[in-house]
Parts: C-alpha cells; sequence; structure tokens
C-alpha cells in the first residue's frame, strides 16, 4: 500500500460514481509547479492529475467539492497505465482519500 498527500484544486464539480454495487464520490484535481528544462534552461510548468475517490461519509462535503477549490488528500495510493489521445502511454494516479480537507474557495483561487 502507498500512502499519498496531494494538494491541488479541483479540476470540476465532484460527481457521484456507481460501481461494484455501491457508490462513491469522485473527482480530479491537478497540482502545478515549476521547474527548469534540464536540456534548454527553461521555465516550464509541470502539471499533475490526480482522481480522487472517497467511498464514504462524502455526503456532507459535496457542496463544497466544486471547481476550482483548492483541497488537500491523503490516502491510498494506485496507478495505472494508459494510452492518452496521441497513443503515448501515460500514468494515471488515483488516491482512495481518507482525510480531505477544504484549503480554500473557487473565488479566493480565482483571484490569486
Amino acid at each position: 500500500m502507498f500512502q499519498a498527500m496531494f494538494l491541488g484544486n479541483l479540476a470540476d464539480n465532484a460527481h457521484i460514481e456507481k460501481g461494484n454495487n455501491s457508490q462513491f464520490c469522485s473527482f480530479r484535481a491537478a497540482s502545478s509547479r515549476k521547474s527548469k528544462d534540464g536540456r534548454t534552461g527553461q521555465d516550464v510548468i509541470i502539471t499533475t492529475w490526480v482522481t480522487v475517490n472517497i467511498n464514504s461519509n462524502y455526503e456532507n462535503m459535496m457542496p463544497y467539492l466544486l471547481k476550482g477549490v483548492k483541497v488537500f488528500v491523503m490516502g491510498n495510493m494506485t496507478t495505472r497505465i494508459y494510452q492518452a489521445r496521441a497513443g503515448v502511454a501515460q500514468v494515471g494516479i488515483t488516491i482512495q482519500a481518507a482525510k480531505i480537507e477544504l484549503c480554500g474557495s473557487p473565488s479566493a483561487h480565482l483571484q490569486q
């Protein structure tokens, strides 16, 4: 089991998914950081996308899990390899959330 911590902004509003005779809350979030390209020395932005799933006690959080909200997520991480549209292999990251903290509203994020 891999434990992961992630701080990012929701890409869209959280939604309910159904699978395996149960339902869960799911959302995608992104975190970006600035880095230097090793070959050119230019600044580049690296964005990491994560899918977050919450199995229980999510009903009270749903109204706050809106596009642009900054969240801190901690939980079990899994990865998978998939083919992107351009045919390039990509790694998908999913965190099964054990803890979620709201860190900012969508309007606060947009004003920064």
